[in-house]
């Protein structure tokens, strides 16, 4: 077979892979933006909307980062929030409402840190200043649930007091 052949091969192969790679996450983007607009209607502070930088990570790599891998058994994390980027497991699904919930979560988490930045609301970060953040996110997060109509799941309710005692268990405030 000459090169010609063989390089038409491998772009028609390669044009065929990146359709089948792109159509399996076609209207993820479109789906986070719906969802990331929803979450700041429900933001109780008047901050302009933006999205934050979205990345989609294993979560190997999350645990290690958040826990050291050392997480508190039966702590599922699906996303993360940090100075304008908003990590999400590599396997997140849209179609789910439980897993957009959780990008609710932390898109609470990006409109608190612009609402910092544009209205100058600044807290010391101390055990309970976090579990402030933290209850606001999980009630909004509630809140976008229920117009789901998916009620208030107990998980979530368990994980905020997980997540707290794991955040606060060596402060002392």
């Amino acid at each position: 077979m000459d090169i010609r052949k063989q390089i038409n091969i491998a772009l028609v192969m390669f044009c065929l892979l990146l359709t089948f790679t792109t159509s399996a996450y076609a209207g993820r983007d479109e789906d986070l933006l719906v969802v990331g607009k929803e979450a700041h209607s429900l933001f109780p502070i008047d901050v302009p909307f933006s999205m934050p930088i979205i990345k989609f990570e294993d979560p190997k790599h999350m645990y290690a980062r958040v826990c050291n891998g050392k997480c508190p058994p039966g702590l599922r994390i699906i996303g993360m929030y940090r100075a304008n980027i908003l990590t999400l497991r590599n396997d997140f699904n849209t179609q789910n409402d439980f897993d957009l919930g959780y990008f609710v979560h932390e898109m609470v988490h990006h409109f608190q840190e612009v609402a910092e930045n544009v209205h100058g609301i600044y807290e010391e970060e101390t055990c309970e200043s976090r579990f402030r953040l933290e209850m606001q996110a999980y009630l909004i997060q509630n809140q976008w649930l229920m117009r789901r109509g998916q009620g208030i799941p107990i998980r979530v309710i368990n994980e905020l007091s997980r997540a707290s005692a794991y955040g606060c268990m060596n402060e002392k405030d």
